[in-house]
């Protein structure tokens, strides 16, 4: 239903996992606003763009973003045990 629409994806799985486990609002959930802004322009298609397309700029933007992820809001449910470890 949804495709790649991720701002509609994690939004959805936000809500459902508060839902589902009150605990979790604990947790730095404004670091997904960080990254759906980061993803902002991101499509599918870019994939499959030569390297080199994307702005130093927009790169260090999304780098930024994936490690504040992991560090604010991955490692902590993972040291939890909400989540396991990636491998």
């Amino acid at each position: 239903t949804y495709g790649h629409e991720l701002p509609a994806l994690a939004g959805n799985a936000l809500e459902l996992a508060v839902l589902l486990s009150p605990a979790l609002r604990r947790y730095h959930t404004d670091v997904i606003d960080v990254m759906l802004r980061a993803c902002d322009g991101w499509k599918p298609e870019l994939r499959y763009t030569k390297t080199g397309n994307t702005s130093d700029a927009d790169a260090k933007e999304f780098c930024q973003a994936a490690r504040m992820s992991f560090e604010r809001l991955l490692i902590p449910m993972i040291l939890d045990g909400h989540v396991e470890m990636p491998e």
